[in-house]
């Protein structure tokens, strides 16, 4: 019952609010629509961007708790990956005024992973859409990349109100969510950081969560390169 409410929820939010901004384009004269289509088109990118990530989710949930995720590994090059999911946040990021940065160490070189590519999108995904939920106005974001002996590396770090110490352990299990989040309201399942897990252990990585009440949240995750002996292929 917990699911069915906390998912109806978080659809019935982007819904409403995609049929409010219809409706109110309708009351404009016909010959007015097509400038004041461009002033919503945020609106409903922004929220048809929210449905799909969360039906992503749900999918992958599902997935995993069933028949495993299907992975296709290739080597994928973890910065372009990145710098995609960036480019697709950066409108939300400008309605916030919130500024992204990438920053690569120089000796990385370039950063070729073995993986499932649409599988580290939504990893990075997923975390750059909490990072600027919990980001406050006008905040920063920065993501870094960079080598860690066979791994690819990148963290993304925000400037939102952190997280209790003593929640951090559970975070990545289904359904948990931060008390100062639902406090204020911040729309979420609790799903997001589970499937980002599952997806980076499926691809012989890891995760980790650094965090401080008022300082922020820092999320790090390794992914195996490309002919590591550590990679999905490896032989055990």
């Amino acid at each position: 019952m917990n699911l069915l409410y906390s998912v109806s929820h978080e659809l019935k939010t982007p819904l409403m609010n995609l049929i409010t901004a219809q409706d109110f384009l309708k009351s404009f004269p016909e010959e007015q629509r097509l400038s004041r289509f461009l002033e919503y088109e945020s609106i409903w990118q922004r929220n048809l961007k929210r449905l799909h990530s969360l039906i992503n989710n749900l999918v992958d949930s599902q997935r995993t708790s069933t028949s495993g995720l299907n992975l296709k590994l290739e080597p994928c090059r973890l910065e372009e990956i990145v710098g995609e999911v960036v480019e697709c946040e950066a409108e939300v990021a400008k309605t916030l005024e919130i500024t992204m940065r990438i920053w690569k160490k120089e000796s990385a070189g370039a950063l070729l992973v073995l993986a499932d590519r649409e599988a580290v999108f939504r990893i990075v995904e997923n975390l750059l859409s909490n990072a600027l939920k919990f980001s406050p106005r006008k905040g920063k974001i920065l993501i870094q990349l960079w080598r860690e002996n066979s791994f690819g590396c990148f963290s993304i770090s925000d400037q939102g109100p952190g997280i209790p110490l003593e929640e951090q352990k559970d975070l990545f299990q289904p359904f948990q969510r931060a008390t100062n989040a639902l406090r204020s309201v911040i729309p979420g399942t609790g799903l997001g950081l589970y499937v980002t897990k599952m997806n980076t252990e499926a691809l012989k990585g890891d995760i980790r969560l650094e965090s401080e009440e008022g300082k922020g949240t820092t999320v790090t995750v390794r992914l195996p390169l490309h002919n590591s002996p550590t990679g999905p292929g490896a032989v055990q």
